[in-house]
């Protein structure tokens, strides 16, 4: 597990945003990796009021899950000054949570937990939102294995991701979308509040 050492959370944030809009124009449309989540969504959780999509870039994902649970309000969020293009979708760091998002939120998704600057911490304050039987959805494939640049910044292998899920206790199970992409489902789980600020490499 290997995380880029930025010399600022300025550096972070701002490598972030450039790597945004640099590949803003050639996201693709493909959804066949929204699809097994959204028929999750439909199959076993179609009572979901409340779902966040962190670092949803143009909000495609948004739409494809949405048509799964269509009774379910759906944000996005993404870092870079362009979420305010999309419809649904706020600018904001994915490591900070909203006070109304705590104990609230019935699902979370996300394909971008290799540009976290902290990914244990970011994880714990994703699992701090989650409702009491809701459920997160993490991303992993062989390219999250890489540290590429202080954007893309973390790198681990799909053990290094369970390791870490289990460590916080809140790996629920995992499905495989198309060998080697695969979903980590996590579940609420108590975090210790005291030790949290100290996973976050930025406090200081």
């Amino acid at each position: 597990m290997k995380v880029y050492k930025h010399s600022s959370y300025e550096e972070y944030k701002q490598e972030n945003i450039r790597l945004n809009v640099e590949k803003l124009p050639k996201v693709s449309n493909l959804i066949d990796k929204y699809i097994p989540v959204g028929e999750y969504l439909r199959d076993k959780m179609p009572w979901v009021k409340v779902g966040i999509c962190h670092g949803s870039r143009n909000g495609k994902e948004i739409d494809v899950l949405h048509r799964y649970v269509p009774n379910c309000y759906i944000i996005g969020t993404e870092i870079s000054h362009t979420a305010n293009d999309f419809p649904n979708t706020i600018q904001w760091d994915f490591h900070d949570v909203k006070s109304e998002w705590l104990d609230s939120v019935d699902f979370i998704y996300s394909n971008t937990l290799d540009h976290s600057h902290s990914p244990e911490y970011c994880i714990s304050q994703w699992v701090r939102c989650l409702s009491p039987n809701g459920l997160a959805f993490v991303e992993w494939d062989i390219d999250k294995s890489l540290v590429e640049n202080a954007a893309d910044c973390f790198g681990a292998t799909v053990e290094e991701y369970r390791d870490m899920f289990n460590k916080i206790g809140c790996l629920h199970e995992e499905f495989i979308i198309k060998d080697p992409r695969m979903i980590f489902v996590l579940k609420k789980t108590n975090i210790d509040l005291d030790n949290l600020p100290k996973l976050n490499k930025f406090n200081e």
